[in-house]
């Protein structure tokens, strides 16, 4: 029987994630902990270059499975980014 961690991998082939943080090193982290779970993960350090990455990619019909974004951010903050 799987366990938890096998379960949540499952379908991961097809999953993508953007994390958007301005801290570098935080956001390498993340990355190194969802690269687990997802096929790709795309990290933009503002909420401007994170909107663009976002309308691309639903123009591709690519869409990002999960986004996971820092409130206080450069350019764009994160509320703001949730709400367009």
């Amino acid at each position: 029987m799987p366990n938890d961690i096998q379960k949540l991998k499952i379908g991961s082939e097809s999953r993508s994630v953007l994390v958007v943080e301005d801290d570098n090193e935080l956001a390498q982290s993340l990355v190194r902990i969802l690269n687990v779970f997802f096929k790709e993960c795309v990290i933009a350090s503002d909420g401007d270059k994170a909107y663009s990455l976002f309308i691309e990619r639903e123009e591709k019909n690519e869409p990002f499975t999960l986004i996971i974004t820092d409130l206080e951010l450069p350019k764009m903050g994160g509320l703001r980014l949730i709400k367009q």
